[in-house]
């Protein structure tokens, strides 16, 4: 007995030497809290008496004493599991559903110690293996949804994103909770690519970042490539990103988005979640027909954001006048904020770099990222901007590249620089701001000329689709984004602007005010309080 006794021992000793090398040389050899070299082991994600599992993708490795400094975290949601056990023993006697408990990976991950409105509703319906589709405002923690059932199931998560600028924001997110995440895109050199694929097939992460062109063949009329390596995974949860998209990219120059479903089933269709700030009821019925969802359980939360002053500025004159006076009113407003940081939209790469060069000339200190730019002046740009690396940059001119899911909270003013397509790009764009819960202002410049110039990029954008449409498709598409480019144009004329917003998104302005009481800290306080 004794001697087969140590023989299984040995064996698990010998497993677990195999995945501790694993994960070092995933983790480049060094502890990912100090970059130490030193004295080097291998820490859990999810601790081993939550049900955490010595496999790579819930390790990261740590030194010495970056390892010991995490055990004594964990202690905080003990007592809150050990009741939750106990009630669960009693209701399966009863043979009541069993209640779950999710906190202590919440403090993990935020150190908060309470969800916020329908957060822990979601993370259910997802761990029961139902599809959810979730709309929810920029900062309400959309994605502790996705990544607390992440780490609990057993197998990797998908994650469907659209921009590279965002993939590196939350993979890097992930890294500083510990979490082990990467993600495929075209930056990524051939050896890179293929070694992060290779540890992706011997389960090294719990999260996989990709944008959906990865899995369709352009030129074959976007067809699925069957024989990608991602699909040779197993995945418990896809995630669909920025789930807007879905509507308005599929429909126009990113096709990959409107064939989403035929990846779902490729993968062996698993539970879904699908994500965005902003979607009006005819997107919602959009992105869950279009992803084939199964009768998914539908949140749509609280639009209000009251920390945000809407404002529009009107200018008229001539193409060349009306230019110099925005560039005027911006270089006046960065003026009176200059300890502010400032994000401002362009609608394309021409206007962005003659909006830099004007501000360049006024002695503002300005950087302008864009989908052309190159890789390391991306990294730089993004880096500098949160305050990653130590920098004088406030003001980022952008395009959309720049303008969904990157968390940095302590944006203050959102400058459009013409209307946007719709309302739910102007919400998602201007939601950058006050994500700290501070005053902020999102100014949207308006002259006549912007609509033909609305006109001409979403006609060039359908025109140059690179999936087949036919007459009938096409038209179809110009009566909806017709419809939406009237509506904003309603919207920049309407003196309450945000009433008429909550409008569009189906929402009354007391009900909205209602949930953001709900969801206040101050409110959660003492509701922990009294129970």
């Amino acid at each position: 007995m004794d001697k087969i006794l140590y023989n299984k021992s040995t064996v698990e000793t010998t497993n677990q030497e195999i995945v501790r090398k694993m994960v070092i040389e995933r983790d480049n050899r060094k502890c990912v809290e100090c970059g130490s070299t030193e004295e080097l082991n291998v820490h859990h994600v999810l601790p081993e008496k939550y049900g955490g599992k010595y496999v790579p993708d819930n390790l990261i490795t740590l030194c010495r004493t970056c390892h010991s400094s995490k055990h004594i975290e964990y202690q905080t949601g003990l007592f809150a599991t050990t009741v939750y056990k106990v009630a669960n023993l009693f209701r399966s006697m009863l043979k009541l559903p069993l209640l779950r408990d999710y906190s202590y990976i919440l403090f993990l991950l935020t150190s908060q110690k309470t969800f916020r409105t329908k957060q822990k509703e979601i993370i259910d319906e997802v761990m029961k293996g139902r599809d959810v589709l979730a709309v929810m405002p920029t900062g309400s923690g959309k994605s502790i949804c996705f990544q607390i059932p992440g780490i609990l199931l057993e197998n990797q998560t998908l994650v469907i994103t659209p921009l590279k600028a965002l993939m590196k924001d939350q993979v890097e997110s992930l890294w500083q909770k510990r979490i082990p995440a990467t993600f495929i895109n075209s930056d990524l050199d051939k050896s890179e690519k293929e070694r992060r694929l290779n540890f992706i097939s011997q389960k090294l992460f719990r999260f996989i970042y990709v944008a959906p062109e990865q899995f369709f063949d352009k030129d074959s009329d976007y067809q699925l490539k069957l024989k990608h390596a991602l699909l040779e995974n197993k995945y418990d949860l896809l995630v669909i990103d920025e789930a807007h998209c879905v509507d308005k990219w599929g429909r126009s120059f990113r096709p990959s988005y409107a064939l989403l479903n035929n990846l779902r089933t490729a993968i062996g269709n698993p539970r879904t979640i699908a994500l965005t700030a902003s979607a009006s009821k005819r997107a919602q019925k959009t992105i869950v027909d279009s992803l084939g969802l199964k009768k998914p359980s539908v949140y749509v939360t609280g639009f209000f954001r009251p920390e945000i002053t809407l404002e529009t500025k009107f200018f008229s004159g001539g193409k060349e006048a009306v230019i110099e006076e925005k560039i005027k009113h911006i270089t006046q407003i960065i003026g009176q904020n200059p300890d502010q940081k400032i994000i401002i939209f362009v609608p394309t790469i021409k206007i962005g770099n003659l909006l830099w060069k004007g501000l360049v000339k006024n002695d503002v200190n300005t950087e302008f990222f864009s989908s052309k730019s190159h890789i390391e002046d991306k990294i730089r740009m993004q880096d500098e901007y949160k305050g990653v690396i130590k920098s004088k940059l406030k003001v980022l001119i952008c395009t959309s590249a720049f303008g969904m899911g990157v968390n940095i909270r302590d944006i203050r003013i959102a400058i459009h620089w013409n209307l946007t397509e719709n309302i739910e790009d102007y919400y998602q764009q201007m939601g950058r701001i006050g994500r700290d819960g501070l005053k902020s202002r999102a100014i949207l410049l308006y002259a006549p000329d912007d609509e033909r110039l609305i006109r001409y990029i979403t006609n060039k954008a359908l025109e140059n689709n690179p999936k087949k449409l036919s007459i009938q498709e096409k038209n179809t598409i110009r009566k909806i984004e017709e419809q939406e480019l009237q509506t904003i144009l309603q919207y920049i004329r309407t003196n309450n602007k945000w009433r008429f917003i909550l409008d569009y998104f189906g929402e009354y302005l007391v009900v909205s005010w209602i949930k953001r009481l709900l969801n206040s800290r101050i409110f959660r306080f003492f509701l922990n309080k009294t129970s």
